[in-house]
């Protein structure tokens, strides 16, 4: 699925929330690399990257364009080969998992 930008995402003193199921296969990037499950970047520098880690685990991450970057990351790995309910938000800058 594609969702087109748009500028309420690029927006750091508000709110949005995504949520989505996914069923991994196996864990995320290679050691120092994510495996994006949604972006609204030119990341690192600007907007937000939602995605998992090496582990498995979900990070949640968003950057302003300057020093301004936010990051928030799960204690847990999602279960391979079942469905994971994934919600991610942005309140005015803190993201939540």
């Amino acid at each position: 699925m594609t969702v087109p930008n748009s500028p309420d995402f690029n927006d750091s003193t508000g709110t949005f929330s995504i949520e989505m199921w996914v069923k991994p296969s196996g864990p995320g990037g290679t050691y120092g690399s994510y495996r994006s499950l949604a972006c609204n970047t030119v990341f690192p520098s600007m907007g937000w990257l939602l995605a998992t880690d090496v582990g498995g685990g979900l990070i949640f991450q968003n950057g302003d364009g300057g020093s301004g970057r936010g990051y928030a990351k799960t204690a847990t790995s999602l279960v391979n080969g079942a469905w994971n309910q994934v919600v991610a938000e942005f309140d005015h800058g803190t993201l939540r998992l």
